[in-house]
Order: structure tokens, then C-alpha cells, then sequence
């Protein structure tokens, strides 16, 4: 029987309200060599463990050369893969059709590689998965309301002259998730008394300037 978790996730489209989604409870990690072994068990398989484990290297290496050169790759019986790109640590983005490209091949990388189940895949998991409910899992929630964390932000920033998302994090006990989303939503409404200014890495949240008629 396989366990699941509700957990409890805020609905940023309707504030105030939550929904609910889903995960699996972990059993813990199957390690290479335990999968092997049971592949090879009773010899069901007709190979050796070492066999097959020099078979997985082979395909591993075989995989990389062309996911590298540009091409998915699909296992029949299990899923496609293909790579995801992003930019690198502290390089902004650059707009579709801006005049002078920020960007070049040397500012990207390899960022992760996708994987799409085999819908056949996907129906043999689902057979073979019976489902009980493990437990409920809820959002760490601030003691401080909202107008509470606003104030509290303000002060930091006339304080420190700025503010990131870690203190903010600090001074309200919200998930970082949530303050992220909260300052920028905040910043950018509005009326808002800070704003934020840089990207990523480098973004801090600063005194908005005084509107002069």
C-alpha cells in the first residue's frame, strides 16, 4: 500500500483561501545495485548483474552523447527525454526582440533534462498502486497579519536601506515560497511604499520614490 500526504498549499487566484494537493509519502531511495539485483533475481532476466549493469552505463553514455548533440530520446517501454536550458547564475534575461542581445551561447547552460512518462507506463504504475491517505501536511503560517508584515518590511528597509527575500522570510515566519510571491505582489501594486529593483540573485526590495504632481 502506498501512502499519500494532503498538503495544504495557499490559492494565490482567491486570497485569503486554500487548496489542497497531493504527494507521496517516501518509502525511501531504491539504489542502483538493489534494482539490478532484483531485475536479475532467479535469473528472470537471462543476465548477469554485471551484465546489466554494464548495460545501463553503455545506455547512460549513449544517452548523453545525443541529448548533448540536440536530440530527444525515447525508451519505448518507459518515457522520452530531452534537456531544459536556462541561464546561468546572475545573468539576466534579454528581451524576444530587443535592439542588443544581452545574451550569448556562454551565458546558458544545461539546466536539467525532461522526462515525459510513456502513457503505458503510466497506466501499468497506476494498476499496480493502491493508495491510503499517510497523513496532512499544513502551511507554516505567520503570527502577523498582513498589514503587520507590511509595516514590519517598511522598517527593515528605512533601517538597512533595502530588503531580500531572506529577511523578509525572517521577520514574518512566512515559507519563503509565500513571501516571494507576497513582496511581489506588494511591490508591484498600487500605492506600494517599497519596490523591487535588480533580478534573481541580486533582487532587493527599496523605498518607493515620492510621486511629485
Amino acid at each position: 500500500m502506498t501512502q499519500y500526504i494532503k498538503t495544504e498549499m495557499p490559492n494565490f487566484q482567491e486570497e485569503g483561501t486554500k487548496r489542497c494537493c497531493y504527494r507521496v509519502a517516501s518509502r525511501g531511495v531504491i539504489e542502483q545495485d538493489e534494482l539490478l539485483e532484483q531485475m536479475c533475481r532467479y535469473g528472470r532476466s537471462g543476465i548477469t548483474v554485471g551484465a546489466a549493469k554494464a548495460v545501463l552505463i553503455q545506455l547512460a553514455e549513449v544517452m548523453q552523447y545525443y541529448l548533448a548533440n540536440g536530440h530527444s530520446v525515447r525508451l519505448d517501454d518507459i518515457g522520452s527525454f530531452s534537456l531544459s536550458l536556462g541561464l546561468k547564475e546572475g545573468r539576466e534575461s534579454e528581451e524576444l526582440d530587443g535592439d542588443d542581445a544581452k545574451r550569448n551561447a556562454r551565458s546558458l547552460h544545461v539546466k536539467g533534462v525532461n522526462f515525459r512518462a510513456n502513457k503505458q507506463f503510466l497506466r501499468d504504475i497506476n494498476r499496480a498502486c493502491k493508495l491510503e491517505l499517510g497523513g496532512t501536511s499544513r502551511m507554516n503560517r505567520s503570527p502577523f497579519s498582513k498589514e503587520e508584515r507590511i509595516s514590519k518590511a517598511v522598517e527593515h528597509i528605512k533601517t538597512h536601506s533595502y530588503m531580500r527575500v531572506d529577511d523578509y522570510v525572517s521577520l514574518t515566519r512566512l515559507p519563503k515560497s509565500t513571501a516571494t510571491r507576497e513582496l511581489h505582489d506588494y511591490a508591484h501594486s498600487d500605492g506600494a511604499l517599497f519596490v523591487a529593483k535588480g533580478r534573481r540573485a541580486a533582487l532587493v526590495y527599496v523605498l518607493a520614490q515620492p510621486q511629485h504632481e
